[in-house]
């Protein structure tokens, strides 16, 4: 009864809404991130459950992806403290991912591969070998900017055998 209410719960439709209008790369810049921070102003902090999580994480994505710095940290701070109160292993790459995307974007390649490297193992942990796959592929990014060409190439072609066998 209880996860059926919180989705449909009004206060969660709101939320959902604004999430999907700051997700709308048709609208304004300025409004979808007025529509993100709106979205924000209806999670309930308080509760800790996959629906908050889950926004959390959308938030955050929407942030880097505006280049919301500031937001981005303090919204990206309350998801990992509530995933890791929650033991929800299946977020936490997602959000050591995004962790490594915020640094990758900030050309801070050691703590970008630090954090694919901790989303790599948590990935691992689930057996999502597509998205170990797409991981492998950022850190082979990563160290063909920083001229580790072997290590790119093993990382790339560990990465492709992950996407193609799903193994």
């Amino acid at each position: 009864f209880q996860s059926r209410y919180q989705l449909s719960n009004p206060t969660n439709d709101s939320v959902q809404k604004y999430l999907a209008l700051a997700e709308n790369d048709s609208l304004d810049f300025k409004k979808r991130v007025q529509y993100n921070d709106k979205a924000l102003s209806f999670i309930d902090l308080n509760r800790n459950d996959s629906v908050v999580r889950g926004s959390l994480g959308r938030l955050s994505k929407n942030y880097l992806e505006f280049n919301q710095n500031s937001p981005f940290l303090n919204i990206s701070s309350i998801w990992l403290q509530k995933i890791e109160q929650s033991n929800d292993s299946i977020i936490l790459g997602e959000y050591y991912e995004f962790k490594g995307n915020y640094f990758k974007k900030l050309r801070v390649y050691d703590s970008a591969f630090t954090y694919y490297s901790k989303s790599e193992r948590a990935f691992l942990k689930m057996k999502n070998y597509e998205k170990i796959g797409v991981i492998l592929t950022k850190k082979g990014i990563i160290q063909l900017n920083i001229d580790d060409y072997l290590g790119a190439e093993l990382s790339t072609k560990k990465a492709c055998l992950y996407i193609v066998t799903g193994k």
